[in-house]
């Protein structure tokens, strides 16, 4: 069939099934920590970091679907909040880093950071407030 600009188009069948959407990489992941696989084992069978892993399920922590002690160690969580305080709230994470043990990652600290620190965002007239704490995802002002 020719469109005119000397293109062919190519035919529609009828009978063809609309494609099923597509999972995201994160939604992947998600599930298989819900089916019972630890992040290093997801990360394995999928190719990637474990802190790629750890970050796909950040939005699943914020949004309350899975407990931050399920994907760190409690005691890691504290020391880090611990040292975040001690720093200061302009802290980079470098010099998280340097405060925290040698067993915490970079990664561990993201985590944390993302999911248990209040954070006050202004976005087009809102406050945004991190939910695992306060089960609130926005606050019309």
């Amino acid at each position: 069939m020719d469109d005119g600009t000397g293109r062919k188009q190519k035919k529609k069948t009828e009978d063809s099934a609309p494609k099923a959407p597509k999972i995201s990489t994160g939604e992947i992941s998600y599930n298989l920590f819900k089916a019972g696989k630890s992040i290093e084992a997801i990360a394995k069978e999928r190719g990637l970091t474990p802190a790629t892993i750890q970050g796909h399920l950040i939005p699943y922590i914020q949004k309350g679907y899975i407990q931050l002690n399920e994907v760190i160690d409690e005691s890691k969580a504290r020391t880090i909040q611990q040292k975040i305080k001690l720093a200061g709230k302009d802290a980079n994470l470098k010099a998280l880093k340097i405060l925290c043990p040698a067993n915490i990652s970079y990664s561990d600290i993201l985590l944390v950071m993302k999911t248990t620190m209040l954070s006050i965002k202004i976005k087009k007239g809102s406050i945004s407030l991190n939910p695992y704490l306060y089960h609130l995802q926005y606050m019309k002002l």
